[in-house]
């Protein structure tokens, strides 16, 4: 293992070598004067559809609350080499933006609006578990979800060109409404995410494992409870935009069979209450938080008593604890406007090495699926798991279902600066320690590290996770491991390292 380690490491040097001369790179860029422009759409369907996020097909019996997109667009003045800036940041009410809603939605965004960079154009998920299922591509998903074709369900490829043109509309609308405007940036906090994997006394971790048992040691690792926001002003220092970075991902009405943008939406009624501004636009970025839950792990009674006393829900108290964590620091960011700053966006595609499968995960793959064909009868459930079972054998193998493993996992990674504050994105389900690494080592004085941005990578667990196994430690669901987030956290660093120098 130490010498496939130190093999991936050159091999990454070389690759950061060769884009760090092909990349888009601002190494120097005067400060300009900013063009900012925002805008919400509702993404919710209007016909029943299949709920992603569970292992077993959920169809939705209602809208509990809207599902919306919503994008602040940038572009700087014209820099010392005459060039302009671009960049368009997205919030979707969605579980992950698969790469192909984002082929198509680039395709489709460039014969709109051709003077809109569609590589520029960032769009990631909050990860509710509450929203549509948007792809039938197993290789996407992971789970395959059976949904009637009767017509009394919307089905995954219908809501994609409803959601592809949706998208399109939130783009255009800021980006024509871009003007002259400023930022700031400030730091609140707030109790949201905790990390949901349970460590015992034998050394193996559980997701979601019972605290209250006599062998549990520890949680696996902490949590961020950093509330980082980007406000957005136009000339007359109104307030027309924020975008909030989460360490959490929105899952505390997982479960549910209803259309649920979960404590998103308390959140952003929060704030546009708290402003006075109805349509206030709200950019909800979910930072890395692949070991992290909403979900009480301990003092779950406590906490329950609490929300039952103040007469709301969890998700409520979720999305009030956000919300006036921004609204804490709104004075702050009214007395700190930058309107002349630096704006610069890179764009990478950087190569990552596959998680391999070791024996012992492919023995273990082998005998569940032969209790899984001993089985006359196999719920939904186990029909999933039987698949992931599947995936590993044949990558092990190297069967058809292996094929696409055997190429590294190209990432889009983007790195924005603004000022001070850098934003850094990348397509996982990325456990929380890479993201303090990242924004522990970061040259930036903020660095908001957003998640499921422009691809799904699946979970990139730490070594200890996968020590520890259990559902999101193992390759089941992770295409790159522990050497591959360490590349990532890596590279991303180097980059900002230059974009801020």
């Amino acid at each position: 293992m130490e010498g496939s380690f130190v093999s991936n490491m050159e091999w990454f040097h070389m690759i950061l070598g060769i884009t760090s001369l092909i990349g888009f790179v601002v190494e120097r860029v005067s400060a300009s004067e900013l063009l900012v422009g925002a805008a919400t759409v509702e993404i919710t369907p209007q016909r029943p559809v299949a709920l992603v996020g569970q292992l077993h097909t959920r169809i939705s019996r209602g809208i509990e609350t809207p599902l919306r997109a919503a994008a602040i667009a940038l572009q700087s003045g014209v820099d010392v080499k005459g060039e302009r800036h671009q960049a368009v940041l997205v919030s979707c009410d969605l579980t992950t933006i698969p790469a192909s809603i984002l082929e198509r939605f680039r395709a489709r965004l460039s014969s709109l609006h051709p003077d809109v960079d569609a590589n520029r154009v960032v769009i990631s998920a909050t990860h509710t578990h509450t929203a549509p299922v948007t792809s039938e591509n197993f290789l996407e998903t992971f789970i395959s979800y059976p949904i009637p074709a009767d017509g009394s369900v919307m089905q995954p490829s219908e809501y994609v060109d409803f959601l592809i043109e949706k998208l399109c509309q939130v783009v255009g609308e800021a980006w024509g409404c871009r003007a002259l405007g400023g930022v700031s940036w400030t730091l609140g906090f707030a109790a949201t995410g905790e990390n949901r994997r349970a460590c015992y006394a034998g050394g193996e971790a559980r997701m979601y494992g019972n605290t209250r048992e006599d062998d549990f040691r520890r949680m696996e690792a902490g949590c961020d409870p950093g509330i980082e926001s980007l406000f957005f002003w136009d000339r007359q220092k109104r307030l027309i935009a924020v975008g909030v970075n989460v360490a959490c991902p929105s899952q505390e009405v997982e479960e549910q069979n209803c259309i649920h943008a979960d404590f998103w939406h308390e959140a952003r009624e929060y704030m546009r209450h708290g402003t006075g501004n109805p349509t206030l636009t709200v950019v909800g970025w979910c930072g890395a938080a692949g070991d992290q839950s909403p979900h009480s792990m301990f003092r779950k009674a406590a906490e329950a008593r609490m929300a039952r006393m103040r007469g709301i829900s969890r998700e409520q108290e979720i999305g009030r604890r956000i919300g006036r964590a921004v609204m804490e620091t709104l004075d702050v960011a009214r007395a700190d406007i930058r309107k002349d700053l630096v704006f610069a966006h890179r764009l990478e595609q950087l190569p990552l090495p596959r998680r391999a499968i070791t024996l012992a995960e492919y023995r273990e793959a082998k005998m569940s699926l032969e209790k899984y064909r001993d089985s006359k009868r196999l719920d939904a459930t186990q029909v999933a798991l039987r698949a992931l079972e599947e995936t590993i054998v044949s990558r092990f193998e190297g069967g058809p279902l292996g094929d696409p493993f055997q190429q590294p996992y190209l990432a889009e990674v983007h790195i924005l600066r603004l000022g001070d504050v850098a934003i850094a994105t990348n397509p996982f389900e990325l456990f929380c320690d890479y993201g303090i690494q990242l924004k522990a080592r970061s040259p930036a004085l903020q660095t908001l590290v957003v998640q499921l941005a422009n691809g799904y990578g699946m979970y990139l667990p730490t070594d200890t996770a996968v020590r520890g196994g259990s559902y999101s430690g193992k390759p089941h669901v992770s295409l790159v491991g522990p050497e591959g987030g360490q590349l990532l956290v890596e590279a991303s660093v180097r980059w900002l390292e230059k974009m801020f120098r």
